[in-house]
């Protein structure tokens, strides 16, 4: 006959011997025993307990549940399997659950510190802040040596924005149990969003000392660094977090942010397609994608990439921005405006925006529409815009009332210069514009062939090291035309020849200065304090050229000739310096110009406020030139 079980318990030494099993790590067989035994006692509160802590150590969680379940109905009072399954529930997901329990838990036991501080816990995840961090705060009570207690009151302070106190419970958690590497992890966080970067970093590396296989610490150390501008250092911590979690997208997406911000948009591209790839409802990852895609030039793809972040966040005011531009370099200038126009629907005070719709309606001749978004705006360059509009509109006195303002507010804008330049020789009037009235008086030529041993050899090393640089065919947002461009900065890169090249270059910028050191015109009465070269490789092929640009980011800019075509006729290569930019309308056609016809080794150095361009060339050889700015670096407040 079969056995339908008994009411009664089992003898007390079969329990001893089931504990006696789990003392000694034979899980298996305790499991097996403890489900014979169960077989015969299903009720048993002691054996339900005792095989679901077994299953709980083996992360059976589930399995676990109804034995708990057992437990409490068995046995009402029993706090330690409420406990047990408040932690469960935690664990799944289930905060209102676990709540019931904790809270069965304490009435139980009131001076139970790990169900206080689980409690506390529980209602941080129902965002009940407030709640949590009362109940952590008796949890500190009950418990002042217990870390875990402290470390949920900080996580809880944190959330609600009381980071300065969320610091000091850190602090204290880590007295206790000073080699927890997540506390140390969440007093960097903490003392990142004080803005404490160099403190967030020595925390963050505390937590990966204690625990180098914790990627996230990695990933968050990699974050504070971007933050510092210490790119390459955070590109080897989001490697490092890659490296331990694969499938780790935020890593990913972080990573691709970083060598965005170094120019190497191609590598950023493939990190922000596997970022998508592990997560593909990442709008964010999906939004950089799109500019990785955008400053390469893919401007379909990067249309594509922004869509699909609005695919997945319908109010992401970014990814319609991104959407923007992509249009906007396409020359789609309707579509552009009507994704701008969306964007500030969503963030009216997107400013990038705003200045980026003037922008497009500047370009479809919508000339008054676009004065009332650059005005809204108010920096430099939609200060600069405006003017440019009032000059295309005709519209004289408003024009001279804007400049004259500027004169005042902001005598050193590199586009207001530009502009003021050409208005006044279109009117006949005197440029009081005090940056530089009268550029093309500011231009200095020289060969510094002479300078190295070999100009010859220098230059072959010179282009060697730059073959290192991420370079890209005729981008949208640069004026090359067949011919390619490198991204960022060269001169960061460090390399002996560059190195060189960026000393021949200063000698010859502390020349030009000392060449105008009598003049009165700002750029050299007000030259910044403090600036840095930013530089650039072109290398033309047949038929390519330029076309005219200023270099707004500059003060003084240059250009060193290292390779030219063999055979060049007429003005073939040559660099043209003009007052006539951006398509502004002519007035008066005899405008003046300067044309340097280049040899190897020529530098030329010019206000960077003067519009100039080159000559294509039709033979099959090629142009490789540097460029460069001199650019004011801004004093950091103390």
């Amino acid at each position: 006959m079969a056995h339908t079980g008994s009411i009664e318990s089992p003898d007390g030494s079969k329990i001893d011997a089931l504990l006696a099993l789990c003392r000694s790590g034979r899980l298996a067989e305790a499991e097996a025993e403890a489900r014979r035994l169960l077989r015969d006692f299903p009720a048993e509160a002691a054996v339900n307990d005792i095989l679901a802590g077994i299953l709980m150590a083996q992360g059976r969680l589930d399995e676990a549940v109804p034995l708990y379940q057992n437990v409490v109905a068995a046995r009402p009072d029993h706090a330690d399997a409420h406990f047990a399954l408040g932690n469960i529930y935690l664990y799944k997901g289930n905060p209102q659950a676990a709540v019931e329990h904790y809270s069965k838990a304490l009435d139980l036991r009131p001076g139970l510190t790990e169900a206080q501080t689980n409690l506390g816990a529980a209602y941080l995840a129902l965002g009940s802040t407030d709640k949590a961090i009362q109940i952590l705060a008796k949890a500190v009570e009950l418990g002042p040596n217990s870390a875990d207690a402290h470390t949920n009151l900080g996580i809880a302070l944190k959330t609600a924005g009381r980071t300065q106190e969320a610091v000091r419970s850190f602090r204290k958690a880590l007295e206790i149990a000073p080699q927890d590497a997540e506390t140390h992890n969440n007093l960097g966080a903490a003392q990142e969003d004080l803005g404490e970067f160099d403190a967030a970093i020595r925390s963050y590396r505390g937590a990966v000392g204690i625990n180098p296989t914790y990627a996230e610490a990695h990933c968050n150390l990699g974050n504070v660094l971007a933050k510092t501008g210490d790119h390459l250092a955070a590109i080897e911590a989001y490697k490092k977090a890659i490296e331990l979690r694969p499938d780790f997208a935020e890593a990913h997406n972080s990573l691709g942010v970083s060598l965005k911000e170094k120019s190497w948009f191609e590598d950023a591209e493939h990190y922000f397609r596997r970022a998508v790839q592990i997560r593909p409802d990442f709008a964010q990852a999906h939004d950089n994608l799109a500019t990785a895609l955008r400053r390469q030039g893919k401007l379909k793809e990067a249309e594509a990439s922004a869509r699909a972040a609005l695919e997945h966040n319908p109010s992401f005011a970014e990814a319609y921005y991104n959407l923007g531009l992509a249009r906007h370099l396409g020359t789609q200038y309707e579509a552009a405006v009507e994704a701008y126009e969306k964007a500030l629907e969503l963030k009216p005070d997107f400013d990038d925006a705003r200045e980026s719709l003037g922008q497009a309606l500047q370009d479809l001749g919508r000339f008054d529409e676009a004065i009332t978004h650059f005005k809204s705006v108010g920096s430099r360059m939609s200060n600069a815009r405006t003017l440019e509009c009032y000059f295309a509109l005709g519209g004289r006195k408003d024009y001279e009332q804007c400049l004259q303002g500027l004169c005042v507010t902001d005598p050193t804008n590199i586009w207001v210069a530009g502009i003021s330049a050409f208005a006044a020789q279109q009117w006949k009037t005197e440029n009081p514009y005090p940056f530089c009235p009268h550029p093309l008086d500011f231009i200095f030529s020289t060969n510094v062939g002479s300078q190295v041993p070999s100009f010859e050899t220098f230059a072959e090393n010179l282009e060697k090291e730059i073959e290192k640089a991420e370079t890209v065919w005729a981008p949208p947002q640069n004026t090359t035309v067949k011919g390619y461009h490198t991204l960022g900065n060269l001169f960061q890169m460090g390399t002996p020849s560059i190195v060189k090249l960026q000393e021949i270059i200063s000698r010859q910028i502390a020349a030009y200065r000392n060449a105008f050191a009598d003049r009165s015109d700002g750029i050299i009465t007000q030259w910044p304090e403090k600036s840095g070269l930013s530089g650039w490789h072109i290398r033309l092929l047949k038929d390519g050229y330029q076309e005219a640009h200023i270099h707004p980011s500059g003060w003084v800019s240059g250009v060193i000739y290292l390779k030219l075509p063999r055979s060049l006729e007429g003005e073939e290569g040559a660099i043209t310096f003009t007052l006539h930019g951006r398509d502004l309308p002519i007035l008066d056609h005899d405008i003046p110009t300067v044309r340097h016809t280049p040899k190897v080794g020529d530098l030329v150095l010019f206000p960077s406020s003067l519009y100039h361009y080159t000559s294509p060339f039709h033979s099959d050889g090629e142009r490789h030139v540097v460029a460069f700015d001199l650019c004011p670096v801004e004093a950091k407040a103390e």
